[in-house]
Parts: C-alpha cells; sequence; structure tokens
C-alpha cells in the first residue's frame, strides 16, 4: 500500500467532526503562509464570489492551493491537498485577514520575547 492510499484510507475512517478538524488546521497554515510569505502567492483577481454573488459562484483553480482576490475585496483560498483530494474552499474579508494577521503578529511576538532557558 502506498502512502497516498493509507493517509486517504486514514482520513476516510475519521469521523466528520475529526474530518472538519483537519480542514480547519489546513486553514489556518494556508491563510498563515498567505499573510507570513505575499510573494509566494499568485494571486488571480476575480469579479464575484461566494460572498457577494453567493455559493452558486464557482471560482475555477488550475493548481492548488490556489489564491483569488474579488473586486469585493473578499480573499479566498481553493485547495485540494486533503487525502480524499475534494476541492475546498476557504476565504476572509480584509477585515478578517487584518484580525488574523495581528493575531499571528502577537503569537509571533510573545514567542520571541519569552525568555530563553540557558543550561
Amino acid at each position: 500500500m502506498n502512502e497516498t492510499v493509507f493517509y486517504r484510507e486514514a482520513f476516510e475512517k475519521l469521523a466528520e467532526a475529526d474530518r472538519w478538524e483537519v480542514w480547519r488546521d489546513r486553514q489556518e497554515r494556508l491563510w498563515a503562509s498567505f499573510i507570513k510569505n505575499p510573494r509566494e502567492w499568485k494571486v488571480v483577481p476575480t469579479v464575484g464570489c461566494a460572498m457577494c454573488i453567493g455559493w452558486e459562484y464557482q471560482v475555477a483553480a488550475h493548481s492548488w492551493p490556489s489564491a483569488f482576490e474579488c473586486v469585493c475585496g473578499t480573499k479566498l483560498i481553493v485547495d485540494r491537498s486533503l487525502p480524499d483530494k475534494a476541492e475546498r474552499l476557504t476565504m476572509m474579508s480584509d477585515s478578517a485577514l487584518a484580525t488574523y494577521a495581528n493575531f499571528l503578529f502577537k503569537q509571533t511576538k510573545m514567542k520571541s520575547e519569552r525568555p530563553k532557558l540557558s543550561l
């Protein structure tokens, strides 16, 4: 059994709540990367998204993860990296992205201010 099949089967055996938790963790990593390494993301402009038009509107990703920015200001990331290979969408408004960026900054700052133990 190859590694991909193993992870897909293990993912499928998870309870639905656990699968959502895995996706939530993946979203956090994607947005942290988007904020910390903006030059690594090619953001594709789009006119319309699920926030301003509704869920029937679909953006087309040709590789994963892919980032989009709607004219309404919403940032979108389409990803397909979980073991089941289902395409998933995560979105943030500018204000939510700024709040998350501040949260990440405070976490990073707190880690750097912790006293270092010397042995």
